[in-house]
């Protein structure tokens, strides 16, 4: 189990934050599945390290949306104005 859940967490590289996300969410019903209190709990701690770069990366693109919104806004309203 924790071989795959490893082998996993390599595999997200690079992928966008949200598809990481969700085959973490997938890697967390593996992990619930063991039998072993101690693998389980190694398991859903090695899902929670790896999805904290990606909830990250996933906050600020939502929060730098805005900001590029209203730039695209003002540069709109300043051909308006020319």
């Amino acid at each position: 189990m924790l071989a795959g859940i490893k082998k996993g967490i390599a595999e997200m590289s690079g992928a966008e934050p949200l598809t990481a996300l969700a085959d973490l969410s997938t890697l967390l019903d593996t992990a619930k599945g063991a039998h072993e209190e101690g693998l389980r709990g190694e398991g859903l701690s090695l899902i929670q390290e790896a999805s904290g770069a990606h909830v990250s990366a996933l906050l600020a693109q939502i929060i730098a949306r805005p900001t590029s919104e209203q730039a695209v806004r003002a540069t709109f309203e300043w051909v308006a104005q020319a």
